[in-house]
């Protein structure tokens, strides 16, 4: 199951890297959708670099939450949540629904999910219009936590050692530890650029964008895929022919 998700996820980064991409150039057209996200934006580095960054608590319990609601998806029972505020945190749950393709999203769900952007982002066409351009520079703020707390996050648990866990005080291994570098990378490079896509085209799109995001996905990773495998053929092909010949 590792190697099919970790096969999945490396299939949709190029895709979900050209949507993305596609999705910031339509909002970069409309300077009510760009100028309160990027003011956002802006102020979310300044408020994580001077106050959020030094105060653990806050990343750790995003963290955990992370944790939690993807392993609700899955159906899981949460047994205990907890989060300390300088020695980190810890989710326990039961259940088995998803088999060991949960138990990987839910072990890597915060180096992916941008928990609090996708969550705006998905009730941002039913607010009402007085709510705007505020709520988009509250967007903006989100996006910027989750990039640079992903990547301090992402950091820290690059490795393999062993530490004692928050709640049971038992030995274990940080999220990447658990899973590996090489599937830990491909997660978040493949979901994490899918799902900030998703977030990027419902911004300029509302739910109308979705399903062209999606076929744009899977049709340039594809076509990329498709391209590259034509041009080894193409060079290994007449090796070959002259090693057998």
């Amino acid at each position: 199951m590792r190697f099919l998700l970790g096969l999945l996820a490396l299939f949709i980064i190029p895709g979900s890297a050209v949507a993305c991409w596609d999705g910031l150039i339509l909002i970069a057209r409309d300077p009510q959708l760009w100028v309160p996200l990027l003011a956002g934006f802006g102020g979310g580095i300044l408020l994580y670099l001077l106050i959020i960054r030094r105060l653990p608590g806050i990343s750790t319990f995003e963290h955990e939450l992370t944790h939690a609601l993807v392993a609700l998806l899955f159906f899981r029972r949460i047994h205990k949540f907890t989060v300390t505020w300088k020695k980190g945190g810890q989710v326990q749950y039961s259940g088995n629904f998803g088999g060991e393709f949960g138990n990987l999203l839910i072990g890597m769900a915060p180096y992916y999910l941008p928990t609090f952007s996708l969550a705006a982002v998905l009730v941002r066409p039913f607010l009402p219009a007085t709510w705007f351009p505020w709520f988009d520079g509250i967007i903006g703020f989100t996006f910027a936590y989750h990039l640079f707390s992903t990547a301090e996050e992402t950091k820290q648990s690059w490795t393999k050692q062993s530490f004692t866990a928050a709640g049971d005080r038992q030995p274990t291994k940080s999220d990447i530890g658990k899973v590996g570098y090489i599937f830990a990378f491909l997660i978040i490079a493949g979901l994490g650029l899918f799902l900030l896509g998703i977030v990027v085209r419902m911004i300029g799109q509302g739910y109308s964008g979705l399903w062209p995001f999606l076929k744009q996905v899977a049709r340039v990773s594809w076509t990329n895929y498709s391209d590259l495998a034509i041009a080894a053929y193409s060079y290994i092909a007449p090796i070959l022919k002259h090693w057998f010949s």
